[in-house]
């Protein structure tokens, strides 16, 4: 079977999920906002999910604080300036919102004393670091990542609090494909690495392939969607 494939680049992560949903597209590579719009959907389904070179199939969202600050805990960020990451990110807002609203039951519109979207994980961490902002939320794999590229020093930062393990991002094509090219797009990813070891080098030491994934895998994340939603809509 042969099949012309024709990349399209959406670097906003509703972007991705929308050119999917809107059959621009076979496939694509989601964060989990997305996942939630398109991979749990009617629409798409996973079909492999990236595996790290140390083997680990997901991540942890955290917030993180300078180390200069005197902010140890959740407890200690009221009336700070806070920035989430983006709305579309499940590291950086889903998550962290869910645990505000759920755990410490608190609302973010009001509990800081400034609120803002930064608009990736990377300015999230570099403005912390550069006490612009006095909390932020992000992940750990992008924290560690600036820190060995030396844009961030280890020591300005200090975790305050991390989630419950999230799984990495899938791969999702659309569900009106036929059986056969699902599969064989599938078997394409998860032999990628035997077949075309180079690009793993080239898109860094930390990532090491892809797996088989199904929907069952990222149940973690439309619960995080749906808590979030219903306690919004209380509000």
């Amino acid at each position: 079977m042969s099949q012309d494939v024709h990349p399209q680049f959406r670097w906003h992560e509703r972007g991705k999920g929308e050119a999917v949903l809107l059959l621009h597209g076979l496939m694509g590579d989601m964060d989990h906002w997305s996942d939630s719009l398109g991979v749990l959907s009617d629409f798409c389904r996973p079909i492999a999910q990236v595996q790290l070179a140390n083997g680990s199939l997901g991540y942890r969202s955290c917030l993180i604080a300078h180390s200069d600050a005197d902010i140890f805990s959740p407890e200690d960020i009221g009336g700070k300036s806070f920035a989430f990451n983006d709305p579309n990110s499940t590291s950086g807002y889903l998550a962290p919102m869910t645990f505000f609203l759920t755990e410490m039951g608190i609302d973010p519109k009001t509990y800081f004393s400034k609120l803002t979207f930064s608009g990736s994980h990377e300015a999230s961490i570099i403005a912390v670091a550069n006490k612009k902002v006095d909390v932020a939320s992000t992940n750990l794999p992008d924290m560690q990542q600036l820190v060995r590229e030396n844009k961030v020093p280890r020591a300005s930062l200090r975790v305050i609090w991390v989630s419950k393990l999230i799984p990495n991002d899938p791969v999702v094509v659309r569900k009106d494909l036929p059986a056969g090219l699902r599969q064989a797009i599938q078997d394409s990813f998860v032999s990628m690495k035997v077949r075309q070891p180079q690009v793993f080098v080239q898109g860094g030491a930390s990532f090491g392939g892809f797996v088989q994934a199904d929907d069952s895998k990222y149940q973690i994340v439309r619960d995080l969607n749906e808590t979030t939603k219903k306690l919004a809509t209380k509000k």
